[in-house]
């Protein structure tokens, strides 16, 4: 299967479905310390907390973005060129 970049122009539902249905190979890039990077997204569930989309909200358990519609919270994740965590143990060693 090919990579598949995901973007915030979709609803979360939309975007949880493509992460279930191209499982594993769904991404968005984001900017981690000023440098692109690759975060897969493994799992998620659509979330009901208003943010606008592209915003993230992150606390020391949850990682969630919004999105055109809705918000997805990543559950379970894969940085580029490290191991899957899930979001509570990446948003600790970010």
């Amino acid at each position: 299967k090919e990579e598949e970049v995901l973007t915030l122009h979709q609803t979360a539902q939309e975007l949880h479905c493509r992460i279930k249905g191209v499982y594993p190979y769904a991404y968005f890039t984001i900017l981690l310390r000023n440098q692109p990077t690759k975060l897969f997204c493994l799992d998620s569930q659509v979330v009901n907390i208003p943010l606008q989309p592209g915003e993230i909200f992150s606390s020391k358990t949850r990682l969630i973005i919004g999105a055109k519609e809705g918000s997805l919270e990543i559950l379970r994740l894969k940085q580029e060129g490290r191991k899957e965590l899930s979001a509570e143990e990446w948003l600790r060693s970010a």
